[in-house]
């Protein structure tokens, strides 16, 4: 089940993020954890931002106790969203810090 930390937006979310969100959902809970998100297209994030764009959000990581578990977590979404194409990113940010989370975004890349 997805919860959502207070105060956080999802209004204009793009469909790929939708998409994101709800491959997390499934990795997380087929390891009984709880998938949080933690930022939509709300709060403060660095300029240029794909959250500006609805195109990215963020999870909760640290109530996965155990660091080892945190990064299979982080690898087995990052393969999951791997089989839709390259256009998404999955970067776990801040580890060992008190602002570690993961975050996933769609970058339509352009082809040449």
């Amino acid at each position: 089940m997805i919860a959502l930390k207070p105060g956080v937006k999802l209004t204009g979310l793009q469909p790929q993020t939708v998409l994101a969100i709800c491959i997390a959902d499934g990795v997380f809970s087929r390891r009984g954890i709880e998938c949080v998100v933690t930022s939509g297209n709300d709060g403060t994030h660095k300029e240029g931002s794909f959250h500006y764009r609805g195109l990215a959000a963020d999870f909760r990581l640290k109530h996965i106790v155990n660091p080892e578990e945190r990064k299979r977590v982080v690898a087995e979404i990052r393969t999951n969203c791997g089989t839709l194409g390259t256009q998404y990113d999955v970067l776990h940010e801040g580890a060992g810090t008190d602002n570690e989370h993961l975050h996933i975004e769609y970058d339509a890349k352009e082809t040449a």
